[in-house]
């Protein structure tokens, strides 16, 4: 599901196709993507991260607890001659030391997040 889109950009096999799913028509009608995109931008934009995939757990009728889940550098597609190469880039950038720690003290433990009270909540 995209941002502004109602339809569904599926794959089948190596073709990408647009399509109406109407097991998914509420996420749009109840309007869970404002707080799915604001919670997968926001965590980006912490992280300092350009591009990174963050699934979100969405909860039908309440869109204000949407919650992150998991999150990834890579779509989760098959990289058959890049997957070594990948996590070499990724360790290297700690063992070289090529980030920086960044302390957000006005964020609260995650314990202590709920319904859209933390940090990165859409008001």
């Amino acid at each position: 599901i995209l941002r502004d889109d109602p339809r569904v950009l599926l794959i089948d096999g190596w073709t990408w196709s647009w399509h109406r799913e109407e097991c998914s028509e509420w996420i749009i009608k109840e309007g869970h993507l404002r707080y799915a995109w604001h919670l997968a931008e926001s965590f980006a934009k912490a992280a300092m991260i350009d591009a990174i995939r963050v699934d979100v757990f969405l909860y039908p009728g309440h869109p204000e607890m949407a919650v992150v889940n998991e999150l990834s550098l890579t779509s989760a597609a098959p990289y058959p001659c890049h997957a070594d190469f990948m996590a070499e880039i990724w360790e290297l950038g700690h063992r070289e030391n090529r980030y920086i720690s960044v302390d957000f003290p006005f964020a609260r433990p995650t314990y202590m997040n709920f319904r859209g009270e933390s940090w990165f909540a859409v008001n």
